[in-house]
């Protein structure tokens, strides 16, 4: 009896002490254009990407749990346009943490030419 007695309360009760973190409550989805710092834990943390949301991927029940992100890129040429093409990913939001929500003041779009005299 005091096996049994152990082995329930260790799998009811202990369990419902432990508070899962995964989508208990609902959070504010992910937008288009939120900024979002990358957590790869092959990189220390001062390393983490920056990036920005570029597309969204809801799952059945309507929730955002992936999204495809673009990854800031460093190298600029004198104009500031980009070097390389747009790099983007596919990431489970539970790895992204979002630095800065899109609130239309971030320009989103490419520079345009800029005729400087």
């Amino acid at each position: 009896m005091l096996n049994i007695f152990w082995t329930r309360w260790k799998r009811e009760y202990l369990q419902s002490l432990q508070l899962r973190r995964k989508w208990n409550v609902k959070r504010r989805n992910l937008c288009i254009g939120d900024i979002v710092l990358v957590c790869d834990e092959n990189l220390p943390r001062n390393a983490w990407l920056l990036a920005r949301v570029h597309e969204l991927i809801p799952s059945k029940d309507g929730v955002v749990r992936k999204v495809k992100i673009a990854i800031g890129d460093r190298n600029l040429d004198k104009k500031g346009k980009r070097n390389k093409e747009l790099s983007i990913f596919e990431r489970p939001i539970h790895k992204l943490l979002l630095l800065l929500e899109d609130t239309g003041e971030i320009p989103t779009e490419e520079p345009k030419d800029v005729k400087v005299n």
